[in-house]
């Protein structure tokens, strides 16, 4: 169907000059030739009877050189037959004869005689114009039949008329049939005609086919005989019998030129593939194996390479071939198809006005010796002006300008019995004698048919070749001696007569022309010439005239008549000069068709007289005259009301022009080297007048020189605009080639719009063409693509319903299209074709061993509705069950990061091993930042930390060891997993889906039996159920069923092959769930199907299958990618990836699995909870631990990432004593983080050990409280075991559960601690409440209830004046600030104390409690151990980063095993158990580690309730570590002055000045260190001071030092007696 490159023509050779020797040759051979004699042809050899006849002659080779003598075919010139004397030479023109002078042409004067009315002589005569003719012209003749060879002439029918392709040539030709053949015209009787028919031929196609036989260049008889010199109008022409082409024509077809509706059928006709083109059903599969390769994804990902140069350059070579592959589609001219469709649209433009090429010189009158008047007045009566077509009665052509041959023709089976040659009666002279002395020495008697009619059909099924293209049934009556008599005699009427009367043509209209056209004076003339006029006198001299606009006797008509005759005989210089002469006036008289019809011509001398030298100007010239094509087509066909846009379905006659005169240019070479670009917008401006076939054959030529340009997406644009153009001219092979063409440059483009809008065009085209296959995988790609192309509803819908209407109503083949599509799209190659044969192989040997087993129609790997594979995640055990809760009272519910869950799940693992391990190896970097810390739980905690992670280290670098093998995880039997993806709808419809299922493989056995539902393969079981089993589990409402198409082998047979039963019959090994679900118009949709193991096997997930509108099942394959491979260099480099084993599991036995709920106590049941929390709310709620497993759970913790949790009423884990109280931890929290804690499965009295039975709950108080600002991300992770486990290593699973709290600012408190210099040893405290509350818009007033100070000597006392005995609750409004001062007093106790302080409902009594027997401080402590751990855990990493990075940029050899022993040594410490020490320290959640004695005067911790007026919300807030008095540093000055004066003085100044005496006292606020200090008084100038003015000294730990001064005031007004200064140094 397409070929590689388009043939074009060279550029012809250059003609050589003809020497003035040929003139003188040619000129003594006509002098010499004989007067007198016989042609060969003529003679009376006798014709040899039937017996002795030869076969017809239907055989491949020269028939001239087979049986005859090549010498005695073409004779040099008969004697009796002489050629007309030269022509005159034109006559001179004196200078004093005016023109008006000159003789009246003969062309230029038609006769008026009446003519007799025409005889009835031949059937076909009157039928000008007949329909016929374009049948014959489009297909050919019908077959022929070989029996129809009758003697009978009634029984003779009309053959139709040979197709214009008959006798063209099978290269491809520049010029049409009419450029390079002469016209003879053809006038016979019925009885001649039917001479021809006998051969199942016509007259004309008869002579056609012996001509070009005789006069081929092969031919040794026309070698052997030349022909003489033609005169043209300059010189004389040396021609040889290959160049004189000979075409006879009837008159019907110069009748009228073909009409537009029969010209567009024939076009039509000749552009569809032919079986002789080839294989075309062979020729179809390819191409759809091109589009199955086309439809895979192209999806290269850079990153995989690891030279991103290589990387471009094989893309570079990708392309190139792609585009070459592309090409290949592109149909070269040569090709047959478009060979006939050029061969047809050059006969759709022959007998057209604006060209003369069909006016014939020479017309031959036939008829036979059956006529019944007689061959003589038969003859006379033929040669009447009323037989002549009627170019010649409307004034086209010149009726007296044309030279008549005679010829008689005599069947030798059925002519006339006992006839004589040379007698026609007995007493009347021979006929031929007659003939010739009536008509010419010319006139000839044939004979032909000389073989029977009987033996005519039985040749006609031996052979199966003949001269005219029948297969052995044309021309099957004539012998070998027929056909030579015949060729003789053409040879000689070609001689003899035509080149005569064309060169009595050129030589008359030379003269003409000459006189007319030529001289300064008709130049000049031609400046004042109008346009196109008709003289009245011409008008009455033609009472026939018609529409025709350049009457034969008008100087256009001439000069195109002799440019044409010249164009002819090969003469293109002096064509080009006559085409030149009348292109004006065409131009001035706005004829567009004639003048595009003139430059045409003139283009086409140019080319074939000098093209290398003048390609510019050819090219203008063909884009001029494709202008003034295009002009004439517009004047032909004007705009109408109405009429409807779009392409017209015929084209005008100027319209073919345009298109064959493309074709013309496209295919020569030299022309469009270096404007390849030129020529295709030109191609393509012509297509847009053009029909749809047409438009679709320039668009493909267009497209082709847009390649050889560069071009490559306008090369694809137009072939796939050629494309829409086939298809609506229902030429649908040529459609989907082009598609197929342009699928390969846009599949590889960015252009997703155009490339899908290629897809549906396409799949609307094989869905036409019944490629159903093909036409479901491109609708399939095109439900559900999801980018690029803006589609309308309703289009959408129509592929739907293609689709749909596919499967319903060709089942079988829309499985061989779904079978096309079982290989994932990202596979190419033998890949995806191994993945089909497997696939195949598989079903088939299902249903070959499985009785009553059947496929069902599935469409594989189907992207409606479209999956994101990157969203697939699998959700097992903890997950699952995490992901069902609906917490909505503590935030909401989320995923979490996997940092984040990496990070706990370590520290959890660190902080479980913290006891009974033995001491971890480290490295040096890792014990000397060990080394560094006190707290020997931090201490231990770090080193479990460092160990969990080299662990992880070696884990990470053993799977880049090449013998590392990613083992699935373990699952768990009748426990469901689930799957969660995302499903979206592409389309702007909605999509009905039910039965969404999992596609999953079991094998069981170790592989011996399999249990799958992997293939749409029905088995029907045994025994059918009325009601289908269903299945539930703990934990979960969801119902699972058997799968669909679930099946189980039962063994292998005797030859190793499986067979399968039906799983509904049987116990299945798994269930799925099936949901049903409809997808709005352009959705996105989470969707999770389950499915639950039954057995133990190993068990691999695949895909998910639902039914698409509950009619046709669809599936999809995961695609997961798996990790990093880092095993070898190469993988490394090219980031290569693994099997991902996410989708894959081992199921063992049963495992206990748990579920956790939140559930929120309320104080009132009538008042809804708060959807918002404040900082710093402490709320109540209960932990529900469910387990639906199938066994057993022990030691269940629980890991947080904030201490927000604290288990009510839990108890320590020392005894009651005072100390062990102090010591020990509280909620059961296990590390030192204060975020792992033990949750209590035996707080029930009805269970008594630390286990949580299956389908058992238990219920554990908490309390929560929620700290900071803002969205809060709260982890809860839950780790758990198996109950008798008898494997070496526990078994054990974990449960996450994460939500975002959004957390509101509620109050900020600020402490200020000052000494009361009054009372010596007591402070003041001062406690600021700010309201920041922005939850709400009213009512946002906080109560302070009570404040609470925990201090081992420390106590709250009233300060008098600021807190009275008042009713009313402390509080303070939105943005407001309420201060409270309160007393702090020393005591002394060996026990932590809490004096706590109610502020709501006070009496002015302080209550002191035992810290160790309330809750206060639980979260103080839970947070003061977080906040340790947490600053050593950052200190730490930050040494080990800064000791790693000194250690790289010394780059300092390693140290020896003794040097790192030596300082292990030095500072080893213990990891096994507590020291005493550690006993000492307390557990970092302890009561001692919160308030150690050793700080006993150093600090204290304040704890300050709150709740809100609407008592909704309740919380605390607390500071640590609050010093009262410093031990060594401090960062302001620890000398502090207080002095004791009074505030005002009466004194009777007349009698001298004021003496005030006051104290001054000094305090050292350090407790362990001595102060050295200077004291300074600043003399003020209006009063003294009398005392000590300077002097230094040293204050102990805690000492104070008073002394007396005096003031001497001697006038009234406001003095300042702080006039002191006391220096401390740093030092």
């Amino acid at each position: 169907m397409s070929g590689n490159q388009n043939e074009e023509f060279p550029a012809p050779p250059r003609m050589p000059p003809i020497s003035n020797s040929i003139l003188i040759d040619a000129g003594k051979q006509r002098q010499q030739s004989p007067k007198s004699g016989v042609a060969p042809h003529l003679s009376t050899t006798s014709i040899p009877p039937l017996a002795s006849a030869p076969p017809s002659g239907n055989f491949t080779g020269n028939l001239l050189n087979t049986t005859h003598d090549v010498g005695s075919t073409f004779p040099s010139v008969s004697p009796t037959i002489v050629s007309l004397p030269p022509p005159p030479p034109p006559a001179r023109l004196s200078s004093a004869s005016p023109s008006s002078s000159l003789p009246r042409s003969p062309l230029r004067q038609p006769s008026t005689t009446p003519l007799p009315p025409p005889p009835v002589i031949s059937t076909n005569m009157a039928s000008f114009g007949d329909h016929t003719a374009m049948n014959s012209l489009a297909g050919g003749s019908p077959p022929m039949d070989n029996t129809d060879f009758s003697s009978d002439h009634d029984t003779v029918s009309e053959p139709p008329r040979l197709p214009c392709t008959s006798f063209a040539p099978k290269t491809l030709q520049l010029l049409a049939k009419r450029q390079t053949h002469i016209p003879v015209l053809v006038l016979a009787t019925e009885a001649a005609h039917k001479i021809a028919w006998k051969n199942q031929l016509r007259l004309t196609d008869m002579l056609e086919g012996l001509i070009q036989s005789a006069t081929s260049s092969n031919s040794a008889a026309a070698a052997s005989n030349p022909l003489p010199p033609f005169r043209s109008t300059t010189r004389s022409l040396q021609l040889n019998w290959s160049e004189i082409q000979i075409s006879f024509i009837e008159p019907d077809q110069l009748a009228a030129p073909l009409p537009d509706g029969h010209a567009q059928t024939l076009l039509q006709q000749h552009a569809v593939l032919q079986s002789s083109d080839g294989n075309l059903q062979h020729e179809l599969q390819i191409l759809e194996d091109q589009v199955d390769n086309l439809l895979q994804d192209n999806v290269q990902d850079q990153s995989n390479v690891s030279d991103p140069m290589d990387w471009y350059t094989d893309r570079q070579e990708q392309l190139q071939q792609v585009t070459k592959d592309a090409y290949a589609l592109t149909s070269p001219l040569s090709i047959p198809w478009l060979w006939r469709y050029r061969m047809a649209l050059d006969a759709s433009t022959d007998g057209l006005e604006p060209d003369m090429f069909q006016c014939p010189a020479l017309c031959l009158l036939v008829c036979t010796t059956n006529e019944v008047a007689g061959p003589l007045e038969t003859l006379k009566s033929l040669s009447s002006r009323h037989y002549l077509p009627p170019a010649y009665q409307n004034g086209l052509f010149d009726p007296d300008a044309i030279r008549k041959e005679v010829l008689v023709l005599h069947d030798s089976v059925d002519g006339p019995a006992g006839w004589s040659e040379n007698s026609l009666r007995p007493h009347e002279a021979s006929l031929r004698q007659s003939l010739q002395a009536k008509f010419g020495p010319s006139a000839s008697i044939v004979r032909l048919n000389s073989i029977a009619p009987a033996s005519a059909a039985q040749l006609a099924h031996e052979e199966d070749s003949d001269l005219w293209g029948g297969d052995g049934a044309r021309g099957k009556c004539l012998s070998v001696s027929d056909r030579v008599v015949i060729r003789k005699y053409l040879a000689a009427m070609v001689t003899n007569a035509l080149l005569p009367a064309l060169e009595r043509r050129v030589a008359d209209l030379n003269a003409i022309v000459s006189d007319r056209k030529k001289g300064v004076k008709n130049v000049l003339k031609s400046f004042w010439r109008g346009g196109s006029r008709v003289k009245d006198d011409e008008v009455a001299a033609s009472p026939s005239r018609s529409d025709v606009r350049y009457r034969f006797d008008s100087i256009e008509s001439q000069s195109r008549l002799l440019a044409d005759t010249l164009f002819l005989m090969r003469d293109y210089d002096a064509a080009q000069g006559f085409y030149r002469l009348v292109k004006d006036d065409y131009k001035q008289d706005k004829a567009h068709g004639h003048y595009g019809s003139v430059l045409e011509q003139i283009a086409l001398c140019m080319y074939l007289a000098d093209s290398y030298g003048r390609a510019k100007d050819i090219f203008a010239s063909v884009e001029s005259a494709l202008l003034s094509y295009s002009r004439a087509s517009e004047d032909e066909r004007p705009p109408s009301w109405g009429e409807k846009p779009g392409r017209p379905l015929t084209a005008t006659p100027y319209t073919r022009l345009a298109t064959r005169l493309c074709l013309v240019l496209t295919a020569t070479r030299n022309i469009c080297d270096d404007k390849h670009v030129e020529v295709g917008d030109l191609l393509a401006s012509a297509s847009s007048h053009e029909t749809s076939l047409g438009a679709a054959v320039l668009l493909e030529q267009s497209s082709a020189h847009y390649f050889r340009a560069g071009m490559y997406r306008k090369y694809a644009f137009h072939m796939l605009m050629s494309g829409h153009m086939f298809r609506s001219a229902e030429q649908e092979h040529h459609a989907f080639r082009c598609f197929t063409s342009a699928l390969y440059i846009y599949r590889y483009s960015k252009w997703d719009e155009l490339h899908n809008h290629l897809r549906s065009a396409l799949a609307a085209q094989l869905y036409s063409m019944d490629r159903l296959a093909m036409s479901l995988q491109l609708y399939a790609k095109l439900v559900g693509s999801s980018s690029g192309g803006r589609v309308s509803s309703k289009s959408q819908q129509k592929f739907v319903n293609h689709l749909l209407e596919i499967c319903n109503d060709n089942p079988k083949k829309a499985l061989v299209g779904a079978d096309r599509m079982a290989s994932s799209p990202k596979l190419s190659g033998e890949k995806r074709e191994a993945v089909r044969k497997e696939r195949l192989e598989r079903i088939v040997q299902v249903v070959r061993y499985t009785k009553s087993a059947s496929r069902v129609l599935e469409i594989p790997n189907m992207t409606l509705p479209c999956i994101d594979n990157s969203t697939v995640i699998v959700i097992a055990d903890e997950t699952y069950h995490s992901r069902r809760e609906d917490i909505q009272s503590l935030g909401t519910p989320g995923p979490g990061t996997d940092d984040i869950w990496n990070e706990l799940t370590m520290m959890a693992n660190a902080e479980l091993r913290m006891t009974g391990m033995e001491s971890p190896n480290f490295d040096e970097s890792m014990a000397t930042a060990l080394a560094r810390i006190d707290d020997p739980y931090v201490q231990n905690y770090l080193s479990q930390i460092d160990k969990e992670k080299l662990r992880l280290r070696s884990l990470i670098r053993s799977k880049k060891s090449s013998s590392y093998i990613e083992s699935p995880p373990v699952r768990a039997r009748r426990e469901p997993i689930t799957v969660d993806f995302a499903m979206s709808n592409p389309l702007s419809v909605p999509i009905d889906l039910s039965d969404l299922q999992l596609i999953v493989r079991m094998s069981l056995d170790a592989g011996e039996h399999i249990c799958t539902n992997e293939d749409a393969i029905k088995i029907t079981p045994l025994v059918s159920y009325n009601e289908k089993p269903e299945w539930t589990f703990p934990g979960s409402d969801a119902k699972y069923a058997v799968a669909d198409f679930c099946r189980t082998s039962s063994g292998e047979s005797e030859d190793g092959k499986h067979s399968w039963r039906s799983s509904e019959g049987f116990n299945p090994s798994f269930v799925v769930t099936k949901t049903s679900l409809t997808l709005d118009p352009e959705s996105r949709k989470s969707v999770a199907i389950s499915i639950c193991p039954l057995t133990e096997g190993r068990l691999e997930i695949l895909g998910a299958r639902c039914r698409l509108f509950d009619d046709v099942w669809v599936n999809h394959v995961f695609d997961l990618p798996g990790d990093l491979l880092q095993d070898t260099r190469s993988n490394r480099a090219s980031r290569v990836r693994g099997k991902c084993t996410a989708l894959i599991a081992n199921v063992e036995r049963g495992m206990p699995s748990l579920t956790v709920q939140l559930l929120r106590l309320k104080s009132n049941p009538f008042q809804e909870s708060p959807e918002t929390f404040l900082d710093g709310e402490v709320s109540h709620w209960t932990l529900r631990v469910s387990n639906v497993g199938t066994a057993a759970a022990t030691n269940v913790f629980l890991k947080t990432n904030l201490p927000w949790i604290s288990i009510t009423g839990a108890s320590s884990g020392f005894s009651a004593e005072s100390d062990g109280l102090e010591h020990g931890d509280i909620s059961n929290y296990i590390g030192p983080t204060g975020t792992l804690m033990k949750i209590p499965l035996h707080k029930s009295a009805l269970r008594t050990n630390d286990e949580l039975l299956p389908e058992d709950s238990v219920d554990i108080p908490i309390q929560i409280m929620t700290t900071g600002n803002g969205k809060q991300s709260f982890y809860l992770l839950f780790r758990y075991e198996l109950v008798d486990d008898d494997s070496e290593t526990p078994r054990y699973r974990w449960l996450r559960s994460m939500f975002e709290v959004p957390v509101l600012p509620s109050l900020r408190m600020d402490v200020h601690v000052a000494p009361l210099f009054s009372a010596p040893g007591k402070y003041t405290l001062s406690v600021e409440a700010t309201n920041l509350r922005t939850d709400r818009p009213d009512c946002m007033r906080i109560n302070i209830n009570k404040l609470s100070l925990a201090s081992r000597c420390y106590s709250v006392e009233s300060l008098g004046g600021h807190i009275a005995p008042i009713e009313m609750e402390s509080s303070c409004d939105w943005q407001e600030k309420n201060a409270l001062h309160v007393l702090v007093s020393p005591t002394r106790n060996e026990t932590v104390l809490i004096s706590e302080c109610q502020l709501s409902g006070y009496n002015g009594a302080i209550q002191v409690l035992n810290a160790a027997s309330t809750e206060v401080l639980d979260f103080v402590r839970l947070h003061y151990a977080h906040d340790i751990c947490e600053q050593a855990l950052r200190s730490h990493e930050s040494t080990l980063n800064q000791t790693s990075s000194t250690t790289d940029k010394d780059g300092s050899h390693p140290k020896s095993i003794a040097q790192i022993r030596r300082e292990n040594t030095s500072s080893s410490f213990s990891f096994n158990q507590e020291s005493d020490s550690d006993a000492g320290i307390g557990h970092p959640t302890s009561l001692k580690r919160l308030c150690p004695p050793e700080q006993y005067n150093h600090s204290f911790s304040l704890v300050m309730s709150w709740s809100t007026k609407d008592g909704l919300h309740c919380g605390q807030h607390f500071k640590r570590d609050i010093c009262i008095r410093p031990s060594v540093k401090y960062t302001e000055c620890p000398i502090s002055l207080s002095a004791i004066y009074p505030e005002s003085v009466v004194a009777d100044l007349n009698c001298g000045p004021a003496y005030i005496p006051y104290e001054i006292t000094l305090h050292n606020g350090l407790v362990d260190e001595t102060v050295p200090f200077e004291f300074t008084i600043k003399c003020p100038e209006d009063f003294d001071i009398v005392g000590p003015e300077c002097f230094k000294g040293c204050l102990g730990g805690g000492d104070a030092m008073s002394f007396e001064l005096q003031a001497i005031i001697p006038h009234t007004g406001l003095f300042n007696l702080q006039r002191w200064i006391v220096h401390v140094h740093s030092s």
